[in-house]
């Protein structure tokens, strides 16, 4: 009896444990944020200026009104002998406080028929502190 009583006592407690560690994986696979949490759209737009100058456009929507909503930084990259190569690193972006949608421009000057592309962070966060980073690449132009 006292074996059985034992063996009772550890397949509750087995049994008792497993449901802890079940119920903490299914919270922790909870707070797992995905982009459209946040964005609805985001984008970067390219234009030529000429003289080897290209224009920026920045644009994103948030699902809601966001604390703080825009591009943190982005980069600029130049087709090298068939291979994209990151010319301007880490150029600080423009942020937008307690709103549903950002918008901004920049601009740069490579040289006259260079193509270029650019690698955008586009950035979000909610009132409760949440945060969510995404990366995109724009499509590519040819300055002229």
């Amino acid at each position: 009896m006292e074996v059985d009583g034992m063996k009772r006592f550890l397949c509750v407690l087995f049994v008792v444990l497993l449901g802890f560690s079940t119920v903490s994986l299914a919270n922790e696979e909870a707070v797992v944020m995905r982009a459209d949490d946040f964005f609805s759209s985001y984008g970067t737009g390219l234009g030529r200026l000429g003289g080897g100058g290209i224009s920026i456009t920045f644009s994103t929507t948030a699902v809601q009104t966001m604390h703080t909503l825009g591009v943190h930084s982005y980069s600029v990259e130049q087709k090298i002998n068939g291979s994209w190569t990151t010319i301007a690193p880490s150029i600080p972006g423009k942020l937008s406080a307690n709103t549903i949608s950002h918008s901004s421009t920049a601009s740069y000057y490579g040289s006259s028929g260079g193509e270029y592309r650019i690698y955008t962070c586009f950035y979000a966060m909610k009132y409760d502190g949440s945060y969510k980073y995404v990366w995109k690449y724009s499509p590519s132009i040819v300055a002229n």
